[in-house]
């Protein structure tokens, strides 16, 4: 639930200079020194922190090179094969969760989704070992960035789309194995640079995902069941949830970046949970005019209060979101 980072003002993705306030349509941006960022994207580290007793211990056949980031189930390291050098992500639990059996759990569960899944818009899971006294993750690494480092200043329609697309494309097949994300955000959703096109999107982060068919085990209430800012009315209020709960969560993505805040600036918890079930959000081009009109109703569509009003699928979200941004052919002209 921490505040999102702003996104700063230099662009270093396409290397311009650009003024205050524009967007750029290249999206991803080197982190610093060159190195990529693993594969989420948790609180930035102190350069000054105490050193990491893990780093340069091995796990499987991998040793732990440096951390890169540290989330709330746990720490991520870049890692490297101690033979071939391959380098991967790990990710491991806290030590202070370890004697949670669900949590545990929950490590198991991520893994099999992504492994049901098998999308290349999602981050790929390697090996998983949940056994005392650390269990981890071994996931590949990922060189970019988060989505979350470009919120805070609205973003052009032609760089938000096809970055939507791709999460839908994602959405879709995870939901078509009945698999339901419910905690989609920015730092959720990592954007790689490869060559000179478009940013290609990784979804992240299953590790609250659930089975609509029930046959994987739910989230133990009380522990985690996503972010007020992002999570459909449904999902507050403990009804049953499939798929469109997640279309909810790129509605407010897709807000955010278009507009550069979020639909519901509340703060504090309860606010935020009312806000999503009972206020309708402003509409985008109140806030940002320069959101085309057919996006905008695109987005207040997914964001409808009632999983019904919504697109009934990812793939239908994904159609809505090219069209709004396709070209309008003029009428033919009438013969004289």
């Amino acid at each position: 639930m921490a505040e999102v980072a702003r996104n700063e003002r230099t662009c270093t993705a396409c290397g311009r200079g650009h003024g205050e306030g524009t967007s750029c349509d290249t999206l991803v941006r080197q982190a610093g020194g060159g190195a990529g960022k693993a594969v989420e994207a948790p609180v930035p580290l102190n350069a000054a922190e105490e050193v990491d007793p893990l780093v340069g211990t091995q796990m499987g056949s991998f040793r732990l090179v440096r951390r890169v980031g540290r989330g709330g189930m746990g720490s991520v390291y870049l890692a490297e094969h101690v033979s071939i050098g391959s380098r991967v992500a790990v990710k491991v639990l806290h030590e202070h969760l370890t004697r949670y059996p669900e949590l545990v759990q929950r490590f198991h569960a991520e893994a099999r989704a992504v492994n049901l899944i098998g999308h290349e818009n999602i981050v790929s899971i390697f090996d998983l070992d949940a056994s005392a006294p650390r269990p981890y993750l071994i996931m590949e690494f990922l060189e970019g960035a988060p989505l979350s480092a470009w919120v805070g200043t609205p973003l052009s329609a032609g760089a938000v789309v096809p970055m939507l697309t791709q999460v839908c494309d994602a959405l879709h097949a995870a939901h078509a194995r009945g698999i339901v994300h419910r905690d989609l955000k920015p730092d959720n959703i990592f954007l790689v640079k490869r060559g000179r096109g478009m940013p290609f999107v990784k979804v992240l982060d299953f590790g609250i995902a659930k089975l609509v068919d029930a046959s994987m085990p739910e989230t133990v209430a009380g522990i985690i069941v996503g972010t007020p800012e992002y999570m459909a009315p449904e999902q507050s209020l403990s009804r049953r949830l499939d798929g469109r709960a997640d279309l909810y969560a790129v509605g407010v993505i897709a807000y955010q970046l278009l507009t550069g805040r979020l639909p519901f600036p509340d703060e504090g918890l309860t606010a935020q949970l009312v806000a999503h079930q009972t206020r309708q959000p402003p509409a985008p081009r109140s806030i940002c005019p320069t959101v085309p009109p057919a996006l905008e109703a695109v987005v207040l569509r997914a964001l409808a209060k009632t999983p019904e009003e919504r697109f009934p699928n990812a793939l239908a979200l994904r159609a809505a979101l090219e069209q709004a941004l396709a070209p309008r052919t003029p009428p033919p002209r009438a013969a004289v």
